[in-house]
């Protein structure tokens, strides 16, 4: 790290001593600034020299004058055109004609298969460009988005570097099936399943996460997300398309001279705040007041177990890219390296990214291939927290609980740990010690990805075209856990094992071949836009993993490195297992975009899917959708107050597919020991995909010449044959069946997202931002009956406890559990002689998010925040850990627990008593940054440092570390949300960069 310090100090200093010491003389270059459509002079367009603070406006005329030096690029700019840059060589004259821009009036967007005129785009979307993308230390491309774009929540299930993310577009809509959108980039649909496995349960430490399957990205590669939203819009990618799209394009070459660009940051990372425990001074008296004898709980110590198991961090990466091309040929290629501890202990994330493109016309520019390329190895140190870990806790739960007075060593260096006495006093047998735990259990996992796809472009006539891609993505993880033998867990499957190592290897690979046409029609003052397509897309998911136990550790470490020292786990435990599935999916698509007179628009999609996951009797959905705008800007009655004015309204189906394999077929179970087969469940041959239908109607707008635009949905979202599996009351021939529910989740809901450019000139420019999605209904609708619980709430005494409920007339995972009304007599009273309700919804009625930016000459500031408000989160954490009976058992607890007049028997009873407020606003991003003028430096284009923090601060009343939470406490595969247990915080991150352009 000191050499890193080192290396970007010495070129800070060597470029500044250049930049002072080489001098050019100036010359005056003038010209006139004039309206590429009507020839117009443009008063008030901006003239900047790139990389420095100097500038000038054209006046009245359109006519400026500007002062530059050798190797200087003009900056052409003003609200509502095209920006263009200008190298004036030896010129002293440059006239320049701007086009108006559409990217201000709605950018160029990608669509499926396809760009498209974001002023003709008659769907629900919304697009976000580089430049506006979120800074800092970022991970995945999610977090590039996070609070800009409205109808898009984004929830981290974990702090941990690397972790995975749940992002509902316009609200969940499944209960069995993946809610989170399709992926796509640059063009190919990737396998949204992490490709690690997430680890088994082992002595009640709980299941861990598995990582975010796009954390194998590099943000700097990154060019656009563009997020589908409406049915009309993603009804292209039919049976996937129910959650919606996002769209990612990554960074591609240009014609002309090769251009370098070198990134670099160091970071610190910390935890924004503590749970207010007890202190070793305040806790002995505590305890004694809830019933604790103060020799058995007070061993003399005095350890802060939060500042022990929590760390300042740091991180540091470097992306290098290199791009160019001539009038027929491009090619970018990139290399990147992020490092990133985590704020626990070891913890840790490393990724190596290399990626290469290039395209190439030929034959008179009638055919051009195109490649992408892109290989990465992520590395992961895990620490052992988990979603679902019993009474005694996975690392964090172990120690927010553990006792302040016990030491974290013995006198000899040795971790004290259960059953241990210290004087007098004998630690119990539920203890354990998390820097223990940090020290000797060791979870390492590498994550080897490829994504590469080949494409030609045939131009078999001047408006008819066909294209062919072709691509493969592969993953491979290798996970390896060890449990050291000095780890003392008594009561568990560890108390015997003398050192446990288990292993496990995932391979998730598809495999794509798509070939369209697009026909390109002018029939007079219609123009007609033809797609029609064919796709076949193969997954395949294989894995498996091993354990073995008596595995001692010496002085050198072995542990998983010598699994054949080991020996098999008893019990008749088979050490083995593995699992392995494949499914195809086949598709024909086409699609019709009409423009009647520039200002009538009509867009039909129809998608034909048939998926290898399904019954027989419905292995093919058919998926279509209409949308309709118009343009009214256009008309005559319209005032020119309007930049642009589109009233668009669509409606389509769509479908999601994202189910387990082989649910059609017949399912049976093996038996270990003498090899038969037990039949589990009858196949379903009439099962299909959910089907949701999308109704949206919205206006784009843009007034005040484009400086002040924006958009307004409404939208009606309704899935219907929800997938759910049923259990079987037993004894019966098999175990439990899946079948379509006939019932109905309906998300309504409005959206509005604006921008507006409050000042631009040559000194200074203001952009103000903001978006918010309303939803109005998030109900389940036709259930009868039939319910499904999750949510499932761990701890002790909490067996079989659940805070959520899948029910008629109620939000989905409507909050389900006991109305805490207060203690009396020391005893916790409930309403309704205790009877469980329904309390409250985990879904937001508002997601709001705004930004500001702020460029003023060579300084540039920008700034968001982002929230939710109308949600409640379970705080699962207190719920099983802070009771006035764990104080007097000898466990720490909060002030406030300390403070209550509660009876220490009082059972840990799931309630609203820890149900929280969820509502927040936080200060998710800032960044501040300062271009050195590079004018008179031959070699280097652009210098900008800057600095930025992450998570800074959030307003919330929320008890937990943070209230943007996601815990996954799925039951019997339900899928919950907003329950916090004990997960890997969020952190709070510094962080001081350089962007070298050469």
């Amino acid at each position: 790290m000191n050499n890193f310090y080192r290396l970007v100090t010495g070129v800070a200093v060597c470029l500044l001593f250049l930049a002072s010491t080489t001098v050019y003389a100036q010359r005056t270059v003038r010209g006139t600034v004039t309206d590429a459509t009507d020839g117009s002079t443009l008063p008030g367009v901006t003239i900047r020299v790139k990389g420095t603070g100097s500038g000038t406006t054209t006046d009245l005329d359109g006519n400026y004058s500007i002062q530059v030096n050798a190797g200087n690029v003009l900056v052409f700019s003003s609200v509502g055109y095209v920006e263009q840059e200008v190298d004036p060589g030896a010129r002293s004259v440059i006239d320049i004609s701007l086009a108006q821009d559409i990217a201000q009036l709605g950018e160029v967007v990608v669509v499926g298969y396809g760009v498209q005129e974001a002023r003709d785009v008659t769907g629900s979307m919304a697009s976000l460009d580089a430049k506006d993308f979120n800074a800092g230390v970022i991970n995945s491309p999610d977090q590039l988005i996070q609070g800009k774009l409205a109808g898009v929540q984004i929830t981290p299930s974990s702090g941990q570097p690397g972790g995975g993310v749940n992002v509902p577009i316009r609200g969940a809509s499944s209960i069995r099936a993946n809610n989170n959108p399709l992926y796509v980039i640059d063009g190919f649909p990737v396998d949204g399943r992490s490709i690690g496995d997430a680890g088994v349960d082992e002595a009640g430490l709980g299941g861990g996460a598995a990582s975010n399957p796009l954390a194998f990205l590099n943000p700097d590669d990154i060019q656009s997300i563009d997020v589908l939203k409406d049915a009309s819009a993603t009804a292209i990618y039919g049976s996937r398309g129910a959650n919606g799209v996002i769209m990612i394009t990554t960074k591609k070459g240009e014609s002309g001279k090769g251009i370098l660009t070198y990134n670099s940051f160091v970071g610190l990372d910390q935890l924004p705040n503590k749970i207010d425990l007890l202190t070793a001074d305040e806790y002995v008296p505590a305890a004694v007041a809830a019933g604790a004898t103060a020799s058995a709980v007070d061993f003399g110590g005095s350890t802060d177990w939060q500042d022990e198991v929590f760390r300042n961090a740091i991180s540091h990466g470097h992306s290098i890219g290199f791009g160019g091309g001539s009038e027929n040929s491009t090619y970018r290629m990139s290399l990147s390296y992020l490092d990133q501890d985590g704020i626990v202990e070891t913890s840790n994330f490393t990724r190596l990214t290399g990626r290469i493109n290039g395209s190439h016309k030929f034959l008179n520019d009638r055919i051009n291939l195109d490649f992408q390329l892109t290989a990465s190895q992520n590395s992961i140190n895990n620490v052992p927290i988990s979603n679902n870990a019993g009474f005694q806790g996975s690392l964090i739960g172990a120690a927010l609980q553990a006792n302040p007075t016990i030491p974290v060593r013995d006198a000899d260096g040795n971790f004290y740990q259960g059953s241990q006495s210290i004087g007098s006093a004998v630690i119990s047998n539920d203890f354990r010690n998390p820097m223990a735990m940090i020290e000797y259990i060791t979870d390492e996992e590498k994550v080897t990805r490829i994504l590469g796809n080949i494409g030609a472009t045939v131009k078999l006539t001047d408006n008819f075209k066909y294209r062919i891609n072709a691509g493969v993505d592969n993953g491979e993880s290798v996970r390896r856990v060890f449990y050291d033998s000095r780890l003392f867990f008594p009561g568990t499957s560890l108390e015997n094992a003398n050192g446990r190592a288990t292993l496990y290897n995932r391979y998730l690979s598809s495999s794509l071949l798509e070939n369209y046409v697009t026909y390109d029609l002018n029939l007079g003052n219609a123009d007609v836009e033809i797609l029609a397509g064919h796709s076949f897309q193969q997954f395949a998911n294989r894995g498996h993993r091993f354990s073995v136990t008596n595995l001692p550790t010496g002085d050198v470490f072995l542990g998983f490195n010598n699994v054949d020292g080991g020996t098999s786990p008893g019990g008749g435990d088979n050490p083995f297992a593995s699992d392995g599935e494949i499914s195809q999916l086949q598709s024909f698509y086409g699609r019709v975009n009409t423009s009647i007179q520039d200002k009538y628009l009509i867009t039909a999609t129809l998608r034909a899917d048939g998926s290898s996951r399904f019954g027989p009797n419905n292995r093919y959905g058919y998926f279509p959708s209409i949308a309709l705008g118009w343009r009214m800007s256009e008309e005559p009655f319209i005032p020119d107050f309007f930049t642009d004015l589109k009233l668009r309204g669509g409606w389509g189906v769509v479908g999601n597919q994202e189910i387990l394999n082989g649910l059609s077929i017949n399912r049976f179970q093996i038996d270990n020991t003498s090899g038969s087969l037990t039949l589990l469940a009858f196949g379903n041959p009439d099962i299909k995909w959910e089907q949701t239908s999308q109704l949206n109607v919205g206006f784009d707008f843009a007034v005040m010449e484009g400086r002040l635009s924006g958009t307004f949905d409404f939208f009606n979202k309704n899935t219907t044959d929800l997938l759910a599996q049923f259990f079987t009351a037993q004894p019966a021939f098999t175990q439990f069946f899946w079948d379509n529910l006939d019932a109905t989740i309906v998300n309504t809901g409005l959206e509005f997202s604006a921008s507006y450019v409050a000042v631009d000139n040559e000194n200074l420019r203001w952009d103000i931002g903001g978006n918010l999605t309303y939803l109005l209904v998030n109900e389940v609708r036709g259930l009868g009956s039939t319910f499904f619980n999750t949510g499932e709430i761990n701890g002790q005494g909490l067996s079989g406890a659940y805070a959520q409920r899948i029910t008629e007339g109620q939000p989905l995972n409507v909050w389900y559990m006991r109305e805490y009304t207060g203690l009396e007599g020391g005893a916790q009273q409930f309403a309704n002689d205790g009877q469980l309700s329904f309390v409250g919804s985990p879904h937001p009625d508002l997601i709001y998010g705004f930004n500001t930016g702020i460029s003023a000459g060579a300084f540039d500031l920008n700034v968001t925040f982002n929230g939710l408000a109308g949600n409640q989160v379970y705080n699962n954490t207190a719920n099983a850990l802070f009771l006035k009976g764990a104080l007097a058992n000898g466990r720490n607890v909060t002030q406030e627990v300390a403070d209550v007049d509660e009876n220490r028997l009082e059972a840990p009873i799931p309630s609203t008593r820890y149900l929280e407020d969820g509502s927040f606003l936080r200060l998710n991003n800032f960044t501040a940054g300062y271009n050195i003028d590079m004018s008179n430096v031959d070699a280097i284009s652009s210098l900008r440092f800057y600095v930025s923090g992450q998570n800074l601060f959030v307003l919330t009343q929320y008890t937990g570390y943070d209230p943007e939470v996601n815990v996954n406490k799925a039951l019997n595969d339900i899928p919950s949300t907003a329950i916090d247990y004990t997960g890997f915080p969020r952190s709070r991150t510094f962080q001081a960069g350089i962007n070298v352009r050469f």
